[in-house]
C-alpha cells in the first residue's frame, strides 16, 4: 500500500510534491464528502486525508466510476487544472497497482472541461509593476522586484536561503538549486541593482518580522504556524502570504480584476516571469531563457552559454527590468544613475526603518496580550474554589 504522504515523498520537487499533494486531497475530499475548510489544509486535516487515502486503498470499491464521478466534479475548473488533478489521481492508482482499462479511462477523459488556458490575463507592463510594487511593504516589495528581474518560478524564490544569494557581485548573483527548479538542473541568474538593494533593506528587518509574527501567534492555537527563528529562508512564510499581500497591493492600486469566467485574478505573480522574458529580444533571447531556466525552448548549447556572457548580456538589458526608476533610465549618464540609485537606497532604509519600528510595537503587543493571558488564567485558578481548596 502506498498512502498519500508516501506516495508524494517519491518525488524530490517540491512543487511537484505540492501540486500531486493537493490533487489528491480533492480527489479524497470529493469521495469521501470531506472539503477542507479553508484555502490552506491545516495539519490536523493533512493527517485526515492520509487516513482517507490508507481508508481508500482497503475497501472495495469501482475505482472506475469514482474517477468518472470525480471527472464530472472538475467540470467547472480550468481544463489545465482538471487534467493535472486526474494526471495525479491516475499516478496514485498506477502506484497501488490498481489498473484501469482504456475504455474506461476514455470515458473519464471525456468528462474533463475541453480547451486551454481560460483565464483571459491583463498585459503587466513595467508601469503597472510599478503601481503595484509602490503599494507594498518592504518584505513583499523585495519578493516582486526580484522576481520581475531575476525571471524566477515564485516557488523557486521562497525556496531560496540566505546562502544562495550574493549581493555583492556585479551584477548580484543567484545561485539556484537544483532541487528548487522545476527541471531538477542548477542556474545561476542575475538580479538588478535595485532589486539587490530592495533585498538588503527586507533582510535588515527580517529577523524583526519573524518575532514579531512568533509574537502575534501568541494565543492563536488553530491554523497558525509558528515561524523558527532559525528559518534559512530569505522570505519565510509561505505562498497563501504572497498572494493575500498580492491582492492587497493590486486593490490599492486599482489593478485589481477577475476574469468573469473563471473567477481567477487577472494579473499573477507568475506574469512577472513573463515580463522578464519579454525583456530579452533579438541575439540575447537565449540568455534570457538561459537565466529564466525555461529549458523547453534551450538546447545543450544554449545551456553551456558562459557565466560572462550571460553577465554581459544582462547588464545590457538589466536598465528594462528596473521598475521603480524613470522610464527613460537606460538613457540616463553613469552619473545620474549612482545618484538615482543611492536616492533609493535612503527611500529603502527609511521604509524598513520604519517597518521595523511597527514591527517592535507589534512584538510588544504580543508581549503585553500573552501578559494578560496569563494573568487571567492565574485569576480563574484562585476564584476555583476547587483548584485552590487543594
Amino acid at each position: 500500500m502506498v498512502s498519500l504522504n508516501e506516495f508524494v515523498a517519491f518525488y524530490s520537487n517540491q512543487k511537484t510534491r505540492s501540486g500531486y499533494r493537493t490533487a489528491l486531497i480533492h480527489y479524497f475530499a470529493h469521495i469521501y464528502n470531506q472539503p477542507k475548510a479553508g484555502r490552506e489544509v491545516t495539519p490536523e486535516e493533512a493527517e485526515e486525508y492520509e487516513q482517507l487515502s490508507r481508508q481508500y486503498l482497503t475497501e472495495d470499491r469501482d475505482h472506475a466510476a469514482d474517477l468518472m464521478r470525480f471527472a464530472a466534479s472538475l467540470s467547472a475548473r480550468p481544463p489545465k487544472t482538471a487534467n493535472h488533478y486526474m494526471a495525479a489521481t491516475k499516478q496514485f492508482l498506477i502506484e497501488n497497482d490498481i489498473e484501469i482499462s482504456q475504455r474506461a479511462w476514455k470515458r473519464i477523459r471525456g468528462k474533463l472541461p475541453k480547451g486551454g488556458a481560460r483565464t483571459l490575463e491583463h498585459e503587466i507592463t513595467r508601469d503597472v509593476i510599478r503601481d503595484i510594487v509602490q503599494h507594498m511593504d518592504t518584505r513583499s516589495r523585495a519578493y516582486v522586484l526580484l522576481l520581475t528581474s531575476t525571471g524566477m518560478r515564485p516557488g523557486e524564490a521562497l525556496q531560496l536561503e540566505l546562502d544562495d544569494i550574493d549581493l555583492d557581485q556585479d551584477p548580484p548573483t543567484i545561485y539556484i538549486r537544483g532541487e528548487l527548479t522545476k527541471t531538477g538542473e542548477p542556474r545561476v541568474s542575475f538580479m538588478s541593482k535595485e532589486a539587490a538593494e530592495a533585498l538588503r533593506a527586507w533582510l535588515r528587518v527580517r529577523d524583526q518580522y519573524i518575532i514579531s509574527s512568533m509574537n502575534r501567534a501568541v494565543g492563536l492555537r488553530i491554523g497558525t504556524t509558528i515561524k523558527s527563528r532559525d528559518d534559512p529562508r530569505i522570505f519565510p512564510h509561505t505562498y497563501a502570504v504572497v498572494i493575500t499581500s498580492w491582492h492587497t497591493a493590486l486593490k490599492k492600486s486599482g489593478h485589481y480584476s477577475k476574469d468573469k469566467s473563471t473567477g481567477r485574478i487577472q494579473i499573477r505573480p507568475h506574469m512577472l516571469r513573463k515580463f522578464f522574458l519579454s525583456q530579452f529580444t533579438g541575439d540575447n533571447i537565449k540568455h534570457g531563457e538561459a537565466l529564466a531556466g525555461h529549458s523547453g525552448y534551450l538546447t545543450d548549447a544554449y545551456r553551456r552559454i558562459p557565466r560572462a556572457e550571460l553577465a554581459d548580456e544582462y547588464r545590457q538589458v538589466e536598465p528594462r527590468l528596473t521598475i521603480l526608476a524613470p522610464a527613460d533610465y537606460g538613457e540616463l549618464s553613469d552619473r545620474d544613475r549612482a545618484a538615482l540609485q543611492r536616492q533609493a537606497e535612503m527611500i529603502s532604509a527609511l521604509s524598513a526603518e520604519n517597518e521595523s519600528l511597527r514591527d517592535r510595537l507589534l512584538s510588544i503587543e504580543g508581549d503585553i496580550r500573552a501578559m494578560r493571558e496569563f494573568e487571567d488564567e492565574i485569576r480563574r485558578e484562585l476564584q476555583d474554589p476547587a483548584k485552590t481548596s487543594g
